[in-house]
């Protein structure tokens, strides 16, 4: 979390928003301020178009768009602290070229 230095790790499931929460809640006890957010979590499963169901989408949205942006907004405050802070959000080719059976990942 700091150069040079690791005070903890965090495991969350990013796909419920009390796990988003709980991130968010334990890097804040780590650290007040955090100089990079990496965004890499990602699930994804190929699923014909016509069977994907609400809880699916919302389940692949959940990890791959909601929790991002909320886990951000958590951590503004301690990003707002570091002198320049940096928000990296991963992206695979498939948001360009999507994939036959990936439609509510793409």
């Amino acid at each position: 979390i700091k150069r040079d230095q690791i005070l903890g790790t965090v495991c969350a499931d990013l796909s419920i928003h009390s796990g988003q929460d709980y991130l968010v809640s334990e890097v804040c006890k780590l650290t007040d301020s955090l100089d990079v957010l990496v965004h890499n979590a990602s699930t994804f499963w190929p699923e014909e178009f016509l069977k994907i169901d609400r809880k699916n989408f919302q389940h692949m949205h959940s990890v791959n768009l909601e929790a991002p942006f909320f886990i951000t907004q958590g951590l503004f405050s301690v990003l707002n602290n570091a002198k320049n802070p940096s928000v990296i959000n991963i992206l695979d080719a498939m948001w360009k070229r999507p994939s036959k059976g990936y439609a509510h990942y793409a």
